[in-house]
């Protein structure tokens, strides 16, 4: 009896084995998929069964929940840095939901933020955002890569960067829309940005624009992301308040830094003049000069 059940134990033992050996191998392969496409950074294994991953950056993922793909989570593994930079995001963003009023903008959208949240089991940090399907996308749940777009209209070969999604420049949103559907993008992406610094008074830094849509069936739209490095001017201070009017942060660079994401020399004529038109009027608006706002504009990343 002993022997029997001995053997049967055994038998247990290497089919358990055998199930997990499968079921490991499946996790590295996938695993490794992951990493060769999104770098190494942080990859939860634990997540690929419930989680789709589309994109990541320094200490950061991006996930949808396949029970509920309209939306995405991103997930920053906590350390003292991403909590400053998840609670900025957090701050800029509700503050932009209860004061701006883009309903005039229909080409341009900031992608709305639902919650905040902190894991200490997990030890990390979550936002919940509505998501961005790429243009191609036709399956809720096989998305394909963000398509990250820089101001520019440099024929130089486009790129796909680890993590990042796929980055194109204005030609291929011009492909895609036509030319003067594009420079309208333009002047209402200038508006945007000019609300932002004059009505909010939010200094924009290192923000990220996607071209994609809302919903699988839907029309094309440029998205405004990534406000975790951006801050609020302390207008209180009628010195701060003075600087942001009088052209002397625009000098500095200190309103409008898209950083990798704009080559502004490179923006063929037309889409220069629609940019700079759309932030200059809409600055305007708020008492800016024309020649204060263009410094914004001459001062951006070349």
């Amino acid at each position: 009896m002993n022997f029997l059940t001995n053997i049967k134990s055994n038998v247990n033992q290497k089919y358990k084995y055998l199930k997990y050996k499968k079921k490991y191998n499946l996790l590295k392969n996938q695993y490794n998929l992951l990493k060769n496409q999104y770098g190494s950074g942080f990859i939860d294994v634990t997540r690929i069964d419930d989680y789709i991953l589309i994109g990541s950056g320094y200490n950061v993922k991006v996930y949808i929940d396949k029970k509920d793909p309209r939306f995405v989570y991103k997930i920053y593994k906590y350390t003292d840095e991403t909590e400053k930079l998840a609670e900025t995001q957090f701050e800029i963003q509700k503050y932009i939901q209860e004061n701006l009023d883009y309903k005039d903008l229909k080409k341009i959208v900031i992608p709305k933020l639902y919650k905040y949240s902190f894991d200490p089991t997990e030890n990390e940090i979550y936002l919940k955002f509505d998501r961005i399907f790429n243009i191609n996308d036709i399956d809720p749940d096989k998305p394909e890569q963000m398509i990250n777009i820089i101001l520019s209209n440099n024929i130089t070969e486009q790129s796909s960067v680890a993590g990042r999604g796929i980055v194109k420049n204005l030609n291929y949103v011009e492909e895609k829309i036509g030319v003067y559907q594009t420079r309208q993008y333009l002047c209402e992406l200038g508006q945007l940005f000019a609300r932002l610094n004059y009505e909010l008074f939010i200094q924009l830094d290192d923000i990220e624009i996607v071209f994609g849509k809302s919903k699988i069936q839907s029309l094309y739209k440029l998205f405004v992301i990534d406000f975790d490095r951006c801050s609020i001017f302390n207008i209180k201070n009628p010195e701060i308040k003075k600087k942001i009017f009088d052209g002397t942060y625009a000098k500095l660079g200190l309103l409008l830094d898209l950083r990798n994401y704009i080559e502004y020399d490179k923006l063929s004529e037309f889409n220069k003049i629609n940019f700079k038109l759309g932030y200059v009027s809409e600055a305007s608006k708020y008492g800016v000069s024309n020649e204060n706002a263009i410094e914004v504009l001459n001062n951006l990343r070349k």
